[in-house]
Order: structure tokens, then sequence, then C-alpha cells
């Protein structure tokens, strides 16, 4: 459920102000998001345990983010600026994977990627194909360096534009361009089951 910026800023002066408890309502509020893109970037990066690694890089960046929260400023998007804590996490323990390529080229192969018959859709925009579950987070796995961040920030992590545009110091017009881009990617790659040129592992 939605919160107001004011509402969110009101919690987080709680928190530091010595309310332990007001923290765990931030914790409540974004952990599933917070797991979903680390799950997402462990996974399709060759991760051994992804799930278990994700949950404890979940904890890692929320202990971290309370270690830091004196350095959020106020007025700020509370949730751009924790999946920049999350982002830079993910590259500091686990840096990139040699093993990328050959898992993503495996994942065609096995057809991981092929939508199931009588799926619901996965949407933020009426663009977005129709697409869930394991084969969405694998996909956008897959995507070129510069639509993947974008398509995990704002599908999976669920930020606005606005955040997006912020935390990867873009335009939000760029932002949205890269959005339909890489929708297109993804709706071209399950039609011919091939994955994008020039996809990467974490970056």
């Amino acid at each position: 459920m939605p919160v107001s910026p004011e509402l969110e800023d009101e919690t987080i002066r709680r928190v530091l102000s010595g309310d332990k408890e007001a923290y765990r309502v931030l914790v409540l509020r974004y952990s599933p998001r917070i797991l979903a893109f680390c799950r997402s970037r462990l996974e399709a990066s060759g991760v051994r345990d992804a799930d278990d690694e994700a949950k404890d890089l979940a904890q890692e960046v929320f202990i971290r983010a309370y270690v830091s929260l004196h350095r959020f400023r106020e007025g700020e998007s509370f949730a751009a600026w924790l999946f920049a804590i999350a982002a830079n996490r993910i590259k500091s323990k686990f840096g990139f994977f040699a093993r990328q390529r050959k898992l993503e080229e495996s994942a065609i192969n096995a057809a991981m990627l092929a939508p199931k018959e009588g799926s619901g859709s996965y949407s933020g925009a009426s663009e977005l194909i129709r697409i869930q579950g394991e084969a969405l987070l694998r996909g956008i796995a897959l995507l070129p360096k510069d639509l993947r961040m974008p398509m995990e920030l704002y599908y999976i992590g669920e930020l606005s534009v606005a955040e997006t545009a912020k935390l990867l110091k873009l335009g939000q017009e760029a932002v949205k361009t890269r959005l339909f881009r890489g929708r297109k990617a993804l709706k071209e790659m399950l039609e011919s089951r091939k994955p994008p040129r020039n996809s990467g592992g974490i970056q």
C-alpha cells in the first residue's frame, strides 16, 4: 500500500530518535521488494542457493540502511536510497560472474523463458508482455545492461519513473525510453526464444 513521503519521513525521524519499532515498519514495507530484487540478480547470475543468499543479502541491506540512516536526506526517496544500497551491496559482495553467459544460454535452451499457457499478466504498463514469476525474472536478467537495471528497479523494485531516474542518474524520458525498449526486447525474446545481444552479468 503506497505511503506518503511525509509519513515515511516521520517514520524515519522516529527511528533516528531511538524508536526501533518504527524501523520494523520500514523493514516490513520494503522486505518483499528488496528480496525479489536481490534474488533476481543473484539467481540469474549463477549464484548457488540464490534464495538463501538473497535472504541473507536483504538482511544485510536493512542492517546497513539502519546504520547509515542518519545520512538519508529527508524529502528524498527512501525507496531509491534503499535500492541503491542493495545494488551496491550485490556488486561488492558477489562481483562479476564468469558463468553468466553460459547460464543464460542454457536457460534459453531449456525454454525457461517460454510463456505459460493461461498465465496472468505482470504489468505496470499496458505494453508489458504477459509473463510472470521465474520467466519474468530470468528474462529481465538477460537484457543488456542499459535496459536491465531500469526494468529491475521499475518492475521488480516497484520504484517510480522519477525514483528510477534519480537512482540511475538519467532523465525521466530516458528511463521511459529504456523501459519501452526493455519491454519490446522481452517480447521479441519470448517470440524467438533467443537472448538479446550484448547481455551481461551483474553490473
